[in-house]
């Protein structure tokens, strides 16, 4: 099944005009909205394969997105894209990370993160209501490339140093980690929450010889976990033999759960004459892993080794829990030949089963949103229902209480409504025990009602009025204190 309409990017730093765009089925690109005229300020790598992904969201029933300098807004009623926000920075704007959704202080906000070419660093958030800019200071590092949120942080893989840049917005501090046994942090790495754990894939350095490696975030610092070998485990041992290649040759890498083990898509070669791409498996050890090459299994012929796409190739995995968040979709993308020519669109059909035939997707003037936290902050469809967690709070009665909203379809209370979990801050997949009489905490609908664990003759009026039911998470196995992924899904 192809995924749900994701949000997607074209023309970032380039000389054609940014637009935004819904890619549908997972190979068709419809531009959503006008061309938007900024002034050209990014400057995207040109020795090195960029990987900046996740800059149009879905937040609050608005679709937001990056562009140079500026954050905009839709205008369903004009189609064009507004200016919400710009940026005042001293001097030129270089990189940007990405736009995600999180929780600052128990309220639901965006965040995105900006670096000038004086390697200041600005973060820029928005309650709902108010946009903020505040200055981080300064750090080694001025190239922004794929970024995650793990725990209400932002992760930034930077590029040109050896540290991956932690930012908490609500102290706000920024931190720079040193990350252990590497010369230098190239813009392929990619991040992925497992297990309750947070790993970051990514080469020892950018130059001939260099492996890939998993290393994981223990608090304060990284530790190694795995260099990657394309035969056998060598995990927190000796240099593996698969090589990144060389600064010129630099791909991007995907790192995906699915919720039971992690994988890793590197392109790279053990040779010039034996280029192409591994896949590999990590089943959990205790805090290690044992590794699996599930290459000549999994991967279509011409992307394994030998098959010659290794130089400047890069992944896309994106997990869509959307759709049916029992059964989570994993989707990828392949492009070849240094961001030239066109991505192509597989399905991933498990460990023991190739991937779908190759679809031919998008140009490679597209940049595809990456994630496998599950949720629609990357999906939309215009005057689809959407539902908005607004917060999530101690319930006197026991358990937490779910407070949300519900957009568009203002009128007829008829709307079913479930919510699902995962404990281990993966895509949320678990349906989750309700308990109790929902209620209206605030605005004028009527109170929806109970049938087991879904609440009915729920009324989407465009968030006018805000509903609470009871989370029995004593059932569900979440105990105070405990981190935990959380969705909620509006059908008729």
């Amino acid at each position: 099944m192809p995924p749900p309409p994701l949000l997607i990017l074209r023309n970032i730093g380039s000389s054609g005009n940014p637009q935004v765009s819904r890619l549908l089925a997972g190979t068709t690109g419809s531009q959503l909205g006008n061309d938007i005229t900024v002034v050209p300020l990014e400057e995207l790598p040109t020795a090195r394969f960029t990987s900046d992904a996740n800059r149009v969201v879905h937040y609050d029933n608005d679709l937001y997105a990056i562009i140079e300098d500026q954050i905009v807004k839709y205008n369903s009623g004009t189609n064009n894209w507004d200016t919400e926000f710009t940026l005042t920075i001293t001097t030129t704007e270089r990189r940007k990370a990405d736009l995600w959704p999180i929780d600052i202080n128990g309220t639901p906000s965006l965040i995105a993160l900006f670096v000038n070419s004086s390697v200041q660093y600005a973060m820029v958030t928005f309650d709902g209501t108010t946009w903020t800019q505040t200055n981080l200071g300064t750090s080694a590092n001025n190239d922004l490339h794929l970024s995650a949120v793990y725990r209400n942080k932002v992760f930034l893989n930077t590029d040109g140093g050896s540290q991956v840049i932690e930012v908490d917005p609500t102290t706000p501090t920024l931190v720079a980690h040193s990350i252990p046994g590497k010369t230098s942090v190239s813009a392929a790495g990619d991040f992925q929450i497992f297990q309750g754990r947070f790993f970051y894939l990514a080469t020892d350095g950018v130059n001939a010889g260099d492996n890939w490696g998993l290393w994981e975030y223990t608090g304060a610092t990284w530790v190694r976990r795995s260099f990657i070998n394309t035969a056998t485990d060598d995990a927190g041992a000796s240099a593996g033999t698969f090589e990144l290649g060389n600064a010129g040759e630099n791909g991007a890498c995907a790192l995906f759960t699915d919720g039971t083990d992690l994988f890793g898509l590197m392109p790279g070669r053990t040779a010039i004459s034996n280029e192409g791409s591994v896949l590999a498996q990590w089943t959990p050890n205790g805090n290690d892993f044992d590794e699996t090459n599930l290459s000549a299994t999994v991967l279509p012929a011409d992307r394994q080794l030998g098959g010659g796409d290794g130089d400047g190739t890069k992944w896309n995995v994106w997990v869509d829990n959307d759709t049916t968040p029992t059964s989570p979709g994993i989707h990828i993308w392949f492009l070849s030949a240094n961001d030239t020519g066109n991505y192509t669109y597989y399905e991933w059909n498990g460990t023991g089963s190739p991937l779908s035939t190759g679809a031919a997707s998008v140009s490679h003037e597209f940049k595809l949103p990456s994630g496998s936290v599950g949720g629609g902050a990357r999906v939309w469809t215009s005057g689809e229902l959407n539902i908005k967690i607004e917060d999530v709070v101690p319930f006197a009665g026991g358990g937490l209480q779910i407070q949300f909203t519900a957009y568009n379809d203002v009128g007829p209370a008829d709307k079913i409504v479930k919510f699902f979990f995962n404990p281990d801050e993966e895509v949320p997949t678990t349906q989750a025990t309700l308990a109790g009489t929902p209620v209206v905490i605030s605005g004028p609908a009527a109170a929806p009602t109970r049938n087991v664990n879904q609440l009915e003759n729920v009324e989407a009026d465009d968030g006018a009025s805000v509903y609470g039911v009871q989370w029995d998470t004593a059932t569900d196995g979440i105990a105070t204190n405990d981190h935990f992924s959380l969705i909620g899904q509006i059908t008729t």
